[in-house]
């Protein structure tokens, strides 16, 4: 797994927590709740699918979701945080990012 930038983190975590707070997610509502461009949340999303840590079905819109248990073993397993630029907590398993 490659390391994952500040963007990829933020994406992915916000994610998480739209995905926990309203049962779905669009790359509109991530990228606004990330608070970066919608193709900037766009490309991010593809990094992170390629790492196995989101999925969503081509074409269907809503479907776009976290893969938990991945998130939860990169932050709890890795022994580190996933950015050092801010105070980012998982809001999947609550640990400090």
């Amino acid at each position: 797994m490659t390391d994952l930038d500040s963007t990829a983190t933020r994406v992915l975590l916000a994610t998480v927590a739209e995905h926990r707070d309203r049962g779905r997610c669009t790359v509109r509502s991530v990228a606004l709740r990330a608070g970066v461009p919608a193709m900037t949340a766009h490309s991010a999303l593809h990094r992170l699918r390629a790492e196995g840590l989101v999925d969503w079905q081509e074409g269907a819109r809503g479907t776009l979701r976290p893969l938990v248990a991945e998130v939860c073993r990169l932050c709890k397993g890795s022994g580190t945080r996933l950015v050092d630029d801010g105070p980012i907590r998982c809001p999947a398993c609550k640990g400090a990012a």
